[in-house]
């Protein structure tokens, strides 16, 4: 049974864990071998009250963790990795 909703329960993240534990290890290393996912999301934040000067901030998470922790200001899962001054409408 899948649960539907966690990145870590989906078809390819199986999949790709199941082809990672059978390849071979790397010579001389014991450690163990995992798939780590990364989600990425930006959304405009307006910086002043009176003007439309607007920054895009970009947050990186790890999707292997419970998205109800990952939802969770107090868990600090999130972190700012850039910010964009302008992003390009050709791509939204």
């Amino acid at each position: 049974i899948n649960i539907h909703g966690e990145l870590y329960t989906s078809q390819a993240f199986l999949q790709t864990h199941k082809d990672l534990q059978q390849s071979p290890p790397e010579p001389g290393c014991d450690l163990e071998r995992v798939v780590v996912t990364l989600m990425f999301w930006s959304d405009a934040t307006q910086l002043t009250t009176f003007s439309n000067a607007k920054l895009w901030p970009c947050y990186m998470f790890f999707g292997n963790e419970l998205k109800y922790r990952r939802c969770k200001p107090s868990c600090c899962l999130c972190s700012h990795i850039a910010y964009f001054n302008h992003v390009c409408t050709c791509i939204l």
